[in-house]
């Protein structure tokens, strides 16, 4: 829903700078009624232009606060009109707190579109007398109307989500909102304010209603009395223009008329300009918006003469009045050092290496059987020469060769199995090794190995 938010929340903050455009220029007497009538103009017709809200309608990425306070600075500068970057800064908070304000008191979701439908007839109250200017407001309200008209309640919802992330974190205490009560000191809206009516759905009920269950079944009813008063909003929304009055919020339209004190802020602002985008800066988030930009530096379809001379204008009654604003908004600010604690590449290199885990694990102690049977599988895969080589050529323990003469069994006169008269073995036999056994077949065979040989099953050891 992100991509459908951008026409909502451009034409609810450009309505509400012609607003605050409006006010201001009335206060200064250096400034005629021509030239204010023309800055007004110059902005609501750059605004409305046809093909910008064509570009504008397409489905598009919600831009940063930073890009879209670089866009509303072009916004005003395509007039006549000249603001330093402290004045641009103090606006565009002006803009940004009144929006996120009529944005977060909302009674419901849908009432989003009757907010951009109420600036709408809120910039033909400005100037009545304009007849170019109507037929550009229908255009924008048609476009509305087939772009919002039939969406549904979930859909309003996750856009009024992202429009509330898009001002999350913005707290400028604006002068008119603590006055009336709208807004704490810590900058805080109040939202149910006690001595005001408090709107619901018409398919609510009335706070103060408990209700018991068990089983899934209803057990029993109990009521509280509930501290405000509420009122039921009507089922369906007028959203024609020039018809205000049947609304079912005042939402949007210009609060600052009959205002007996100057807008201003207290406490100072955000400083976007010197910690977001400066009027040098023309880095933007996306194509969308610098295609934007070029439709806004195009001429207006109404075909006037040419601009009076340029004028700048200034937010602030003097130079220390706008001194004071940048002391108090410096405070506001909470600068980080990024590039503390910040690595070299070589270093998130090495992190990034995948080390060999077969090197990492820790050796374990091998136990008895784990050695005996590594020496066991050592043996067997030995050579066959390697084997019978082994053993012969080593001495006994006294110190006379191993590998001796063993006589074999008669083969006549005897049997398998039967004693026979001949002694099986030498008479002087070495104390080293096991070879003196007999073979059976009568002939003289080599020793075997250790790894093959057997037991003589008989004679006796000397």
């Amino acid at each position: 829903m992100s991509q459908r938010c951008m026409p909502i929340l451009l034409l609810n903050m450009g309505a509400e700078m012609v607003y605050i455009l409006e006010q201001r220029l009335k206060t200064l007497q250096n400034v005629g009624s021509e030239k204010s009538n023309k800055v007004l103009q110059d902005i609501t017709y750059t605004m409305l232009n046809r093909k910008f809200l064509d570009e504008l309608f397409k489905p598009q990425d919600l831009h940063s606060r930073k890009t879209m306070r670089h866009f509303f600075e072009k916004l005003a500068h395509s007039s006549i009109m000249r603001l330093n970057e402290t004045s641009m800064d103090k606006l565009y908070d002006l803009i940004t707190m009144t929006v996120k304000y009529q944005i977060q008191v909302s009674a419901t979701p849908e009432q989003l579109l009757t907010i951009t439908i109420n600036h709408l007839d809120g910039m033909r109250e400005l100037m009545p007398d304009d007849r170019d200017l109507i037929p550009l407001l229908d255009n924008a309200h048609a476009m509305l109307m087939s772009a919002y008209r039939n969406s549904q309640i979930w859909e309003f919802s996750l856009m009024r989500c992202c429009l509330l992330t898009f001002f999350q974190d913005t707290k400028v205490k604006v002068s008119i909102l603590l006055r009336e009560g709208k807004q704490l000191e810590s900058g805080h809206f109040v939202l149910y304010p006690h001595d005001a009516n408090v709107d619901i759905p018409k398919e609510s009920e009335y706070p103060g209603i408990v209700r018991y269950y068990e089983d899934g079944a209803l057990m029993k009813t109990s009521k509280f009395p509930a501290p405000d008063n509420y009122n039921f909003l009507p089922d369906k929304e007028n959203f024609n223009l020039g018809e205000a009055k049947e609304r079912t919020t005042r939402l949007g339209f210009n609060m600052y008329r009959g205002a007996s004190h100057p807008i201003d802020l207290k406490g100072g602002g955000t400083m976007s300009g010197k910690n977001g985008a400066s009027a040098n800066d023309t880095t933007t988030d996306s194509g969308d918006l610098t295609l934007l930009l070029a439709l806004m530096g195009k001429k207006k379809e109404t075909g006037e003469k040419e601009a009076p001379a340029a004028f700048d204008m200034s937010f602030f009654t003097d130079a220390a009045d706008e001194q004071q604003f940048i002391v108090e908004s410096e405070l506001n600010v909470k600068r980080i050092n990024a590039s503390e604690g910040r690595k070299t590449l070589k270093d998130a290199m090495k992190e990034m290496e995948v080390k060999d885990q077969e090197k990492e694990k820790p050796k374990k102690k091998k136990t008895r059987g784990q050695d005996l049977a590594e020496m066991m599988d050592e043996v067997g895969a030995r050579p066959e020469t390697a084997k019978r080589g082994g053993r012969a050529g080593s001495t006994g323990r006294g110190g006379a060769a191993s590998r001796d003469k063993t006589p074999s069994r008669p083969t006549t006169g005897s049997r398998p199995g039967s004693r026979s008269t001949t002694p099986s073995r030498a008479t002087t036999p070495s104390r080293g090794g096991r070879e003196g056994s007999a073979t059976r077949g009568g002939s003289n065979a080599p020793a075997r190995s250790a790894s093959t040989k057997r037991r003589a099953p008989s004679g006796k050891r000397d």
